[in-house]
């Protein structure tokens, strides 16, 4: 049988995390950068103070705070950690000696900030809560707030001290380079000849939130889901890519359907071996182009026949 079916693509809108108008009085509220705070949590009533006082820059849509207080019930929390600081713009990272002491704070989160702000994704500030010995540490070679590293809990008024990190950290903020759709793009790229799928996913899908009709972005979205062996969502990248622009990502649509093998059913085939020829079938279902399957029968005879 000659089977003809026609793939739509939904696009799904994302929050974009670009930052625009800053300076220009109140923020658009779709722009404004992830700041994802770093603390150990014999911290947290420091870092709740900090947070309020970053409140005028949240207020006016420039930033967005997060913490692993904010992971709702049910959420896998490790995995929730893991995405919001692999995105965020600004990583504060609270130090005090139970950082240092905690294997997580230190051992994870600390050194995946340190490799995101050396590769240039994301700008690390380390903020001083406590006094605390921090030579030799990855760190130490970064400019630290409050104002000559005075630890806050040293002022004579803490309030004084979070608002000299608001103001630094708003200084960073304002003059906080905006990525544009190709180092998005080429971001993206190197995680994915890296290995680094989840992050080559992110980047591409920051280079369509600047322009949601970026072909080459669905396309190379496309290639690492099919690297993933996540057909359905590759196919459905190339088919956009191909609606948008379609000499430059045929190729990768055929790619996909030569990868996708005709499913043999013997004699010998299971009861338990169907579900996974109708899924096959049914992905082959939602191809853009007219398509032939053909499923060879070996039946009693011998004789194989089409469908």
């Amino acid at each position: 049988m000659v089977i003809y079916a026609r793939y739509s693509y939904v696009r799904v809108q994302y929050l974009s995390r670009q930052r625009k108008g800053v300076g220009d009085g109140m923020a658009d509220p779709t722009s404004a950068i992830n700041i994802f705070y770093s603390y150990a949590h014999e911290d947290a009533e420091l870092r709740d103070k900090l947070d309020k006082h970053l409140a005028a820059m949240q207020r006016n849509n420039l930033i967005v705070g997060w913490h692993d207080r904010d992971i709702h019930a049910g959420i896998e929390w490790k995995k929730e950690i893991n995405e919001h600081l692999d995105t965020a713009q600004i990583i504060l990272l609270l130090i005090s000696s139970d950082f240092i002491a905690s294997d997580y704070c230190y051992s994870i989160e600390m050194k995946r900030a340190m490799e995101r702000h050396e590769r240039g994704e994301a700008c690390v500030i380390p903020i001083i809560l406590r006094p605390v010995d921090t030579e030799g540490t990855p760190f130490s070679k970064l400019e630290m707030l409050p104002t000559d590293m005075k630890p806050v809990t040293d002022w004579p008024n803490q309030d004084s001290a979070f608002v000299n990190i608001a103001q630094g950290i708003r200084k960073i903020v304002k003059n906080f380079p905006a990525k544009t759709k190709e180092e998005w793009l080429a971001e993206g790229l190197t995680n994915h000849k890296a290995g680094h799928y989840e992050q080559a996913l992110r980047a591409f899908d920051q280079a369509m939130l600047i322009d949601p009709d970026y072909a080459r972005a669905y396309r190379s979205k496309g290639d690492v889901l099919y690297a993933l062996k996540r057909y359905e969502e590759a196919l459905a990248a190339y088919e956009q890519a191909i609606r948008l622009d379609p000499n430059y990502a045929r190729m990768h649509r055929n790619r996909l359907m030569s990868a996708l093998p005709t499913p043999i059913i013997t004699r010998e085939t299971h009861l338990h071996d169907l579900p996974a020829i109708s899924k096959h079938l049914s992905l082959m279902n939602k191809l853009f182009v007219s398509i032939r399957v053909t499923l060879l029968l070996t039946i009693t005879t011998g004789e194989p026949f089409i469908i």
